[in-house]
């Protein structure tokens, strides 16, 4: 079975309390505590993906070429 990997762009952190700050009024314009928590752990989810996604990918590689070597014998 064949893996497809389909990369999403997807909010950042910094985006996502960007546009809420973008979105208050210039007289309430904070950030409140628990919201400023939900980024770092949005930040916290997109680093781990970032991770994973760089090892996958570095399987992949791996794969192809010892799919190459043993096709070709090199």
């Amino acid at each position: 079975m064949e893996e497809k990997f389909i990369i999403m762009k997807e909010q950042t952190a910094v985006e996502w309390l960007k546009e809420l700050w973008d979105k208050q009024e210039p007289f309430e314009k904070f950030i409140q505590p628990e919201q400023f928590e939900q980024a770092k752990q949005m930040e916290k989810k997109q680093i781990i993906n970032a991770v994973y996604n760089a090892m996958e990918f570095d399987r992949i590689v791996e794969a192809a070429e010892k799919y190459y070597n043993k096709t070709y014998g090199k």
